[in-house]
């Protein structure tokens, strides 16, 4: 049998799969050393917040109080020290409507009341923990902002919410998250796809992927910022009474992220917020640092022989 010598249309189709292949090479390379540098540089921005909050129930006439902890991701927004995180897990309102989408709600007495009672703060490659305490909050977009004291001169950097263009549906973008301290706090990248977008209650997108930590900026494949996970609570549905959107925001919290949809909310509609609290910071600062002087020290214990 006499073989079969190659057409000009199969070799011309073989070259083509040859360039492919040595070009893919190259801008493979070239993602995955951009991704490095988008870690290396953003990463001493993410840091571990531990918050311990005390909830309290009202039921029937009855009251209970528990204590619990637990661990977010937050990102320094000022060189003073004000870190931005997701106030999601601490909103008593949003609680209430997950508790009511459970069918938990029909008392009338019902109410639950979450309060973060204390916040320290620990950034990448220092043993110290740091206090902070709660110094602003936005309950349209799911933030908190915590002041951190005690900082001494430490030299911080802080991420601005600027320049970072508006992405397209389909692009490609990702976040710097952080484990847990059993792991030694160590960085991490996720990506995801811009997959949709709104215009109520706010301008925002939807990305679907491993980008599930709420409160933390989002990076185009250029590295620069774009904006910030959040929640948005549809005001329309608490007018409505369609509790399902309220019910599926609040699932994400806890863990039922299969499936669900997170918001990409411009960093033109961010940028606001965090000057409002700065400002309020600001103030909260001197307030303390003046109630905290007018306050007389304690007389010191004798020792004992």
């Amino acid at each position: 049998m006499k073989p079969t010598l190659p057409t000009r249309a199969s070799l011309l189709a073989l070259a083509a799969l040859l360039c492919t292949a040595l070009t893919a090479a190259p801008a493979a390379a070239q993602d995955s050393a951009a991704l490095a540098a988008l870690l290396a540089r953003v990463s001493p921005s993410i840091v571990t917040v531990r918050i311990v909050t005390t909830t309290t129930y009202k039921s029937g006439g009855q009251e209970q109080n528990s204590e619990s902890r637990m661990e977010l991701q937050g990102v320094v927004v000022t060189p003073q020290g004000l870190v931005m995180l997701s106030y999601l897990p601490f909103n008593s309102v949003r609680m209430k409507q997950l508790m009511g989408a459970f069918g938990g709600g029909g008392d009338s007495s019902f109410g639950i009341t979450i309060k973060p009672t204390k916040f320290k703060v620990v950034f990448e490659n220092d043993l110290n923990e740091y206090e902070a305490y709660l110094a602003a909050t936005d309950q349209k977009l799911d933030l908190a902002f915590i002041q951190v004291e005690g900082l001494n001169g430490k030299a911080l950097t802080p991420v601005q919410f600027t320049g970072g263009g508006t992405p397209a549906i389909g692009d490609r973008v990702y976040s710097i998250g952080r484990l847990t301290k059993g792991y030694d706090y160590a960085p991490f990248f996720q990506n995801a796809r811009v997959c949709g977008q709104i215009n109520k209650p706010r301008p925002a997108w939807l990305v679907d992927g491993s980008v599930t930590e709420m409160g933390l900026p989002v990076y185009n494949s250029a590295g620069s910022v774009v904006g910030v996970l959040t929640d948005i609570n549809a005001a329309s549905g608490a007018d409505s009474g369609d509790s399902g959107a309220d019910f599926m925001s609040m699932a994400r919290m806890f863990g039922g992220g299969a499936g669900m949809q997170s918001f990409l909310v411009p960093s033109s509609g961010v940028n606001g917020v965090i000057a409002l609290a700065t400002t309020q910071a600001a103030d909260l600062a001197a307030k303390r640092a003046a109630a905290a002087k007018a306050t007389p020290a304690a007389p010191a214990k004798p020792k004992p022989f």
